[in-house]
């Protein structure tokens, strides 16, 4: 059954394929990083610089160009340098212990690591808990050393190809853990924005964080799906794994990307996303007065002038809260003020007492 289904798409046409899908998706994601740049130098609304954000896209976009680089020089020495020798450009691809293989192999690791690295920071910022980031960070940890397998293998493997029995058990295992890894980390921050949602819209009736966790599935649905994609064609013995694995390298850098451009700019479904507003929430008068419930009598309580963001809509109804006498603790409120700002560069230490402002930077 592998051999009928790797006739149909022979080693030599999978790497071209290959070639052009990741060339074409490096483009889209080198659009994309540029874009981010803007966003996070020009568009932020703090002074102080994301410099967490700036400096993993650079990473990310460097690894892009540097593995495109080597993927370029393989096409040229498999057909052009190695057409004339023996077995061709097929004999030449099927070396997996070539250097250029066994480097653009580690590029490859080293980029999903760095990403699954950020995604548990973004967990750890949004829910303002080691708990919360103890099975990620393990998942992350797996990856790493599953990854360093892969390379290894690569390198002393002298007999057979990529499917070869000692190499499919570390492959198989490392696109799992980064995947179990990426659901994991997409469904704790979009339980915690959408749990902050909520007791927001007690008090405002607006669901004004909900098209960020729009924003933060969709972006994680488009690598589990790539994941998905690429585990099966690899299970399933085909060289169609050469296409979708070097295509999900530059998909790792647009889906980081997106995330930061698509709150940054307000962008979900049906336009804006609400995520900024010139007017005041609902619930939030000019009078500084807030009535918590029907029949409840109004309370007065001070408050220092806030821009009207998200932040300050979620600082508003802990002033609430706390109003009403129900206990809030010092690390759940600074855990609402930074679910979106861990996302994106939409400051909120600007509007923070000291306090929470030292905990933050301590981040």
């Amino acid at each position: 059954m592998i051999a009928n289904i790797n006739n149909n798409l022979p080693l030599d046409k999978a790497e071209l394929i290959a070639f052009f899908l990741e060339s074409l998706l490096y483009g889209v994601s080198a659009l994309l990083f540029v874009v981010t740049l803007w966003v996070l130098f020009f568009h932020r609304k703090s002074e102080r610089l994301n410099k967490r954000l700036v400096i993993t896209s650079s990473l990310m976009m460097f690894f892009g160009t540097l593995h495109l680089a080597i993927d370029l020089s393989r096409i040229l020495e498999g057909f052009i340098t190695q057409r004339d020798a023996p077995g061709g450009p097929i004999g030449y691809f099927a070396k997996l212990f070539l250097w250029s293989h066994v480097f653009k192999t580690a590029i490859f690791a080293t980029q999903t690591v760095l990403a699954d690295s950020f995604a548990t920071y973004r967990c750890y910022v949004v829910w303002n808990r080691i708990w919360a980031v103890v099975i990620p960070a393990l998942s992350v940890a797996a990856t790493l050393v599953t990854g360093i397998g892969v390379v290894y293998n690569c390198a002393i493997l002298r007999d057979g190809d990529v499917f070869a029995v000692t190499l499919a058990a570390w492959i198989t295992a490392f696109f799992t853990t980064t995947l179990a890894t990426n659901v994991i980390c997409t469904t704790l921050i979009a339980v915690r924005i959408w749990i902050t949602t909520r007791k927001v819209a007690r008090f405002s009736g607006q669901q004004t964080l909900l098209p960020v966790v729009i924003v933060v599935v969709e972006s994680g649905a488009i690598y589990s799906v790539s994941c998905i994609t690429l585990l099966t064609v690899y299970l399933l013995g085909s060289n169609a794994q050469y296409p979708a694995l070097d295509g999900m390298f530059p998909i790792i850098s647009i889906v980081f990307n997106l995330i930061i451009v698509r709150i940054a700019l307000g962008i979900a479904h049906g336009g804006a996303s609400g995520l900024q507003s010139t007017q005041p929430p609902t619930g939030i008068v000019d009078s500084r007065s807030y009535s918590a419930h029907p029949g409840h009598q109004s309370h007065q309580f001070p408050m220092k002038p806030l821009a009207v963001t998200v932040t300050q809509l979620v600082q508003k109804a802990t002033d609430v809260e706390e109003q009403e006498d129900t206990p809030v603790k010092e690390h759940e409120r600074g855990a609402r003020d930074c679910d979106v700002e861990s996302l994106t560069d939409v400051s909120a230490t600007e509007r923070m007492s000291n306090k929470e402002r030292s905990a933050w930077n301590a981040v």
